[in-house]
């Protein structure tokens, strides 16, 4: 079963298309969530570790900055890392 931070990357993808981890977290903390980490790169590497375990979602570390890679859909193309 999914995690709340899954279902609800899930649908922020959904919505507006591919997010890296930092703007999930941030989008996700935003209305009062949680996530682990004393720091913000560490919160991002909590974010990725939890989306990359989520079988809906494909990942593309494509991205150099500091927001983490990109999540999309698995059907809507990305690479799986």
């Amino acid at each position: 079963m999914p995690s709340h931070l899954q279902d609800f990357a899930h649908d922020l993808v959904a919505r507006h298309g591919p997010r890296t981890a930092g703007m999930i977290l941030q989008a996700f903390t935003n209305v009062g969530n949680l996530v682990p980490g004393a720091s913000v790169p560490e919160q991002i590497a909590a974010v990725e570790a939890e989306l990359k375990a989520d079988d809906r979602l494909s990942y593309d570390d494509s991205n150099p900055g500091r927001g983490g890679g990109w999540f999309s859909h698995k059907e809507h193309g990305g690479e799986e890392g």
